[in-house]
Formats: C-alpha cells, sequence, structure tokens
C-alpha cells in the first residue's frame, strides 16, 4: 500500500509544482507608464479606493473573467478577499455610482492587448505569460 502511494505522489507531485507557477499573479501597466507602484497603491487602485495612477492619470482597471482560476489567485493574494466578496463589492460600488465597471477580458493575451494599447490601464496575468508588451509592477 504505502508502495502505491509513494508512486502516486511521484506522478501528482510535478504537477502540483506546476500548477503553484502557474498560479503567480503578475500586476501589469504598459511599459511606457514608468510608475512604481506599493502594494498599497495596487491594493487601493482594485479596491477603487483610488482613482488615480501616481502619475495623475485616471486609472482603469482590466480584470480576468471572475470565473478563472487566476482571478481567484488575484483575490486571494493582491485584495486579500474571496472572489465573491470581491464581485460583491464591486457590485455595491458600481450600484453606488462610485466606481466604472472593470473592464473585462476572456484571457491572459486579450488583457495584455488592452494594457499595451493603454497607458492608463492596469490590470492582471499569470507571470508565466509575462513578455515585454506590459510590465509587471508586483507578482504575488
Amino acid at each position: 500500500m504505502l508502495r502505491i502511494i509513494t508512486i502516486v505522489f511521484a506522478l501528482i507531485y510535478p504537477l502540483l509544482q506546476a500548477q503553484a507557477v502557474e498560479a503567480e499573479v503578475a500586476v501589469i501597466i504598459n511599459p511606457k507608464a514608468n510608475l512604481d507602484l506599493s502594494n498599497e497603491d495596487i491594493q487601493k487602485l482594485f479596491m477603487a479606493k483610488q482613482a488615480f495612477l501616481p502619475n495623475g492619470e485616471k486609472a482603469t482597471i482590466v480584470s480576468i473573467d471572475s470565473s478563472s482560476a487566476l482571478f481567484q489567485e488575484f483575490c486571494a493574494k493582491v485584495v486579500n478577499k474571496g472572489s465573491r466578496q470581491f464581485l460583491s463589492y464591486w457590485s455595491r460600488l458600481i450600484f453606488t455610482g462610485k466606481a466604472a465597471p472593470m473592464i473585462t477580458a476572456t484571457s491572459n493575451q486579450d488583457i495584455k492587448e488592452l494594457v499595451a494599447k493603454n497607458p492608463n490601464y492596469i490590470g492582471f496575468i499569470s507571470a508565466a505569460d509575462l513578455d515585454d508588451t506590459v510590465k509587471a509592477v508586483k507578482t504575488y
């Protein structure tokens, strides 16, 4: 029995490690924006408690579809909330007129394209998908 458990663990362990690497979240901006954002800045921007980037531009939030595992990772690691709690929070902000809806994309590639074209956009992707079209300000 112990031998079977050892074999199963040996087969599953590399897969678990690969998922952990893919789950790393990178908060990205346009490379031309040349901003330095702290963890507090990032959290305030994504919680709509700060509407402007440090360069004075109004920030536009870009998110991946809320049904994705990356969205759940982002909520847990960056804004310290569950995904439902975060969506409920944003719904209240939108309903009360305190924030505009986030732009939602369906893939990391779509988010990168939006952020690369707009210097005031800020979003998040899987760190494994980073390239030079966007700049990672923090990884979690």
